[in-house]
């Protein structure tokens, strides 16, 4: 349902409220943590994001955010100085490398070549030690030097069909400094062994006395890969990796199976040795971990519902976490442990507000309500044979549909019930789709049917069409062959029909009777668009191009975007006080960006939506002037932020000139209706409910309102939330001089 009502304002800029305000901590991987002392730490994740505690890891705050940059690994020299080597998923963004010297409160970066770093290792305030992805040891003196190899992997000559190209041995897996001062690198011999040309002493291990200037050999063996190595002191530590787990009491220059066999039947992707008794590692499995309070002379697998890529940290011999895609803490030595995120584990696929503290949220098969603005959710509704939620569209605060399996629901209770809404049983939904152009004027498309009972060939397109909020459905045959499955529709007006598919833009004058194709190239964006006052639509063609128009989707200029953003939907939220169209676009890696269409050209600016996980759905409300957009996505991400807009004196969107209280509707109703009214000045606005006996029922709006055109639902509730009964009821509405009277029908 497009919920804005469009109202001038005054002034301009923008407002407050700019966060992800849910889940408490985002679901982006967590990729690494280190405490400076029992209560200060930090972790990383995929998202760009530090985050700090200061009560030994109970809460976590947001301390700092590198918006499209997957921080990677961090490493602390001392409890003031610290670094973090990034990634990132787009080619034009540099690569960062960041540094703090004042405990990781604030956090500088530096253009290193850090591209591809498997593992590196601060040994001063300047020079640092990495292992890259070609196997190779390098050592920086200086942030403003030059890398320096100090070991180079060994390579050979891999032949394939096609192509002879160089590849090295193998790599290095991981950096360890000593507390006698030595380093030590671990590593394997991997492409040689893919390659089969050899099959024994497969692992190594290389020392440097000289803080990494020279390396040497300190041990080599074994017809199995290691991943890891963790020491305990400068003389035991272990190694474990492809089904085996050894240990050295010499400092690496000897090592012995931990079992009889020396098998671990998974493969060992991290390994963590709190003291020479207690040791954890980590499998490449999910469900499970290894642990031993014995230094190894016997191991326990102990069942625990952590991912495969989750990773250890730990405190002291208690206190530790477990981190990855979930986040987990104990404080028992691994006996139990704790989620720390209490928020909602899901992905939101749509999100639909009706009023800026309502609004709903659909995850696969479920549906979740927020009455605080998005803050917290609780679940509502959950389909009744656990097939998926393709759509969902809410026209207000009760009055709603969803598509699931081969069915379309309704529901008038605010998405506590659903019940059918008309017999589509036959026609199959699994991509289906649903759009609402104001409460009456909605589109179902992506039914498909057999042409064939049974054939389980869905050949046949239809889209249903409704004017009178859903209560009938027309189902029209879409017989265009073109338009690559799945599409997406959508009414710009009460007759025009705007399909999108990823091989062109076919439009409608007639409600979908006919169509015309007006754009014959292909859109590689995910059929992301929108369309706003009839006339002006947005369209993102792919991560780094999209379409305007200004004539209804008639004709379409081809630009480019200033970043890339590989949308997932997209919304115009209004004219700013420049003069300026906007739209929002936000899709994969959490990338978000703001569009400004002024009348000879369009400004882009990036969100800083603190993510890098996919979003999926973007909700805008507008109330008092001021719009409100949500974007949520993969992880019950949720994304807020609050604008200010102008909108242009186009006739359909007039400033009033007088007060007006129009009928509601629909009348009669059950259970709820619509009121609008128009307001030509700014003034105190008292919208009261009366019975037929001339009680006051409820008091709607009492407040100081803006010039334009508002609306509001009631909900058929007296002023102590009950429902009231059928009748006929007065609505009254006074500003300033101004009063006016309406009779409405509620008919149960």
């Amino acid at each position: 349902m497009k919920k804005i009502i469009f109202i001038l304002l005054l002034f301009s800029g923008t407002l407050t409220a700019q966060k992800l305000i849910y889940p408490d901590i985002p679901r982006d991987k967590i990729n690494d943590m280190k405490f400076l002392s029992d209560s200060v730490g930090y972790f990383i994740n995929n998202g760009g994001s530090i985050y700090r505690t200061a009560d030994g890891g109970t809460t976590w705050k947001l301390q700092n955010h590198f918006q499209n940059n997957w921080l990677l690994k961090m490493r602390f020299l001392d409890d003031k100085i610290g670094f973090i080597s990034s990634s990132v998923y787009n080619y034009m963004i540099p690569r960062k490398f960041y540094y703090t010297i004042d405990g990781g409160l604030n956090w500088s970066s530096n253009e290193l070549d850090f591209i591809n770093v498997l593992d590196f290792l601060p040994l001063s305030n300047q020079k640092i030690l990495k292992c890259d992805d070609r196997g190779n040891i390098k050592i920086l003196d200086n942030f403003y030097g030059d890398w320096k190899t100090v070991y180079e992997m060994p390579t050979f000559i891999n032949a394939t069909e096609e192509f002879l190209y160089e590849v090295p041995k193998g790599y290095i897996k991981k950096l360890e400094k000593l507390n006698d001062g030595r380093i030590l690198a671990v590593g394997n011999y991997l492409e040689y062994f893919n390659s089969g040309k050899i099959t024994d002493s497969l692992s190594f291990i290389f020392q440097s006395k000289d803080m990494g200037a020279s390396w040497d050999t300190l041990w080599m063996g074994l017809n199995k890969l290691i991943n890891c190595m963790a020491f305990a002191d400068s003389n035991i530590g272990w190694i474990a990796g492809d089904n085996v787990i050894y240990k050295t009491t010499n400092g690496g220059k000897d090592w012995k199976p931990q079992s009889p066999d020396a098998k671990i039947a998974y493969v060992a992707m991290q390994i963590v040795a709190i003291d020479s008794l207690n040791v954890f590692i980590m499998p490449d499995y999910s469900g499970f971990y290894f642990q031993t309070n014995d230094g190894g002379l016997s191991w326990q697998m102990k069942e625990e519902n952590f991912d495969y890529n989750n990773r250890f940290y730990f405190k002291d011999k208690k206190n530790g976490f477990a981190f990855g895609d979930g986040f987990y803490r104990t404080e028992s030595s691994g006996d139990k442990w704790e989620n720390i995120s209490k928020s909602i584990y899901a992905n939101i696929s749509k999100i639909d507000f009706v009023s800026p503290s309502e609004g709903f949220a659909v995850s696969a098969e479920t549906i979740y309500h927020t009455i605080d603005g998005g803050y917290s959710w609780s679940k509502i509704y959950k389909s009744y044979d656990n097939s998926s939620i393709s759509d969902f569209e809410m026209l207000d605060e009760l009055n709603g549909f969803l598509i699931s399996g081969s069915r379309v629901f309704e529901t008038s209770d605010g998405g506590i019930t659903w019940n059918d809404s008309q017999d589509f049983r036959l026609t199959h939904f699994s991509m289906g789709g649903i759009d609402f152009y104001d409460n009456e004027t909605g589109i179902i498309f992506n039914a498909l049917e057999e042409s064939e009972i049974g054939s389980n060939n869905y050949d046949l397109n239809y889209i249903f069409i409704t004017e009178d909020g859903g209560k009938k459905w027309k189902m029209k045959r879409f017989d265009l062959t073109e338009p690559f499955y799945p599409f997406k529709m959508r009414f710009i007006d009460k007759e025009t029909i705007i399909c999108v598919s990823v091989n062109g833009v076919w439009k409608s004058y007639n409600k979908g009777d006919t169509w015309i194709r007006k754009y014959d190239q292909w859109l590689y964006g995910g059929k992301a668009y929108d369309f706003y006052n009839k006339k002006n639509g947005f369209i993102s063609a792919s991560a780094s191009r999209y379409l305007y128009s200004t004539d209804g989707g008639e004709s379409f200029t081809e630009m480019t975007k200033k970043s890339y953003v590989n949308a997932r939907d997209l919304k115009f939220i209004g004219r700013y006080s420049s003069e300026a169209e906007r739209v929002i676009e936000a899709g994969e890696n959490g990338a978000a960006m703001i569009h400004y269409f002024y009348d000879t050209y369009e400004n882009s600016y990036d969100i800083t939506t603190y993510t890098g996980l996919q979003f999926n759905s973007i909700s805008v409300f507008v109330e008092n002037n001021r719009p409100h957009v949500w974007i949520a996505g993969d992880g019950f991400n949720v994304y807020y932020r609050e604008y200010e807009m102008i909108v242009s004196a186009e006739k359909d969107l007039e400033i009033p000139n007088e007060y007006k209280l129009l009928q509601n509707y629909p009348n009669p109703f059950n259970p709820s209706t619509t009121i609008e009214y128009q307001l030509p000045k700014e003034g105190n606005v008292k919208l009261e409910v009366y019975n037929s006996l001339g009680q006051l029922v409820n008091v709607l709006v009492n407040t100081s309102q803006s010039t334009g055109n508002h609306k509001l639902v009631w909900n058929g509730k007296d002023s102590f939330g009950s429902s009231v009964a059928s009748g006929i009821y007065f609505y009254r509405i006074t500003s300033g001089n101004f009063s006016n009277v309406n009779k409405m029908i509620l008919l149960k």
